[in-house]
């Protein structure tokens, strides 16, 4: 298994410990991209793709994918990068 990487505070390890999932951010910047990182063979896969913009992803695993926040909107996506799909919208105003 490599292990040879910082755990940060938002990142997560699936519960068998084979899966490392987080931002993709650097210490003081912020990234809303989803990367999956296996630990049996240190590849990492890009679940989603970084839009540059000014907020945390928050990813967390969730049954057999991942839930992640995206434009004030809660995200749901396969392990495999798939089937992307939007749980919560962002709310909308009325007045």
């Amino acid at each position: 298994m490599a292990a040879d990487f910082k755990f940060e505070w938002s990142d997560h390890l699936d519960p068998t410990a084979t899966f490392y999932l987080y931002t993709g951010r650097q210490i003081g910047d912020r990234s809303a991209g989803v990367f999956l990182r296996d630990l049996r063979d240190n590849t990492t896969r890009t679940l989603v793709v970084p839009d540059n913009s000014r907020y945390f992803s928050m990813p967390r695993f969730h049954h057999d994918g991942v839930i992640y926040v995206r434009s004030n909107s809660l995200w749901w996506i396969d392990l495999n990068g798939s089937n992307q799909t939007c749980v919560f919208p962002a709310p909308t105003t009325t007045r």
